[in-house]
């Protein structure tokens, strides 16, 4: 079956940014990736992001639920 190709507006971005352990956050990031150091602290954080009108692209611009629940883990 396919996949129905979806439309969404994002209605809010939050980055929350902390500082961690640089051998920490290094173990995280795959190869070739290193984090951003900010004196002897690596930055990490999280985004949470609220899509609104999430839909199928043919249905009306209005129609459509709300999400925020897509929050994921970033590292620089």
């Amino acid at each position: 079956m396919r996949q129905p190709h979806m439309s969404s507006v994002v209605e809010r971005r939050l980055p929350v940014n902390h500082r961690v352990d640089p051998e920490g956050a290094v173990r995280l990031l795959p190869a070739p990736l290193r984090p951003q150091q900010v004196g002897r602290w690596a930055v990490a954080g999280i985004r949470l992001i609220r899509l609104g009108r999430v839909r199928p692209a043919w249905l009306p611009g209005g129609v459509g639920p709300r999400s925020e629940n897509a929050a994921h883990r970033v590292a620089w």
